[in-house]
């Protein structure tokens, strides 16, 4: 990538419940923007923001991780913070240089202690925030249910900006190979 100007960087922050998803995000983000030719994953001890030994036997995030994506004319570092309550600080370190935030909720377990303390701090430092509902491919998992859930915790300025098709068994998506290739396409270019 060219020279950039600071005007052209951004660091956003990845915080959640641990479990959430945050790192499978990261690493999705991460392959989607070119930045590596295979997509990491947590289950497999391949992620790339999880390369510690002891975070691939535990299956999570021990410590924060910055992954540089380039997109268009910009350079966004993801930066995926741990979720477990005992490494708050690197979750706390990550908000602290952080433009925007993404909090990540389970449409599986819905909002949790570690997601709920991440909004307080986004809340407290003013920091833009965005939620992603995520494992919407899971048994008993809604999102309208998640998204009212979030309205009702978070407040009424909450409010979806994309809505999914079908949710549990029924979710279809790329992971799942029940998408057609042109919605593939759109997915990919949006």
């Amino acid at each position: 990538m060219a020279d950039l100007s600071t005007s052209q960087i951004r660091n956003v922050a990845f915080v959640a419940h641990s479990g959430a998803g945050k790192t499978s995000l990261a690493d999705a983000l991460f392959f989607t923007s070119g930045g590596t030719n295979r997509q990491g994953k947590v289950d497999d001890q391949t992620s790339l923001s999880d390369y510690e030994p002891e975070e691939q036997r535990r299956g999570s995030s021990i410590q924060l991780a910055v992954l540089p994506c380039s997109w268009k004319d910009y350079k966004v570092n993801v930066i995926d913070t741990p979720g477990y309550a005992d490494f708050r600080g690197d979750m706390l370190s990550g908000l602290r240089v952080a433009d925007a935030v993404l909090i990540v909720v389970s449409a599986a377990a819905g909002i949790e202690i570690g997601a709920q303390q991440a909004w307080s701090y986004t809340e407290d430092l003013g920091i833009p925030t965005a939620i992603v509902v995520n494992k919407l491919d899971r048994e008993n998992s809604s999102f309208e249910q998640t998204c009212e859930e979030i309205t009702e915790s978070w407040g009424r300025h909450c409010v979806p900006v994309h809505s999914v098709d079908g949710d549990g068994e029924s979710f279809r998506s790329v992971l799942t190979g029940d998408l057609s290739e042109s919605a593939i396409e759109t997915i990919a270019e949006s």
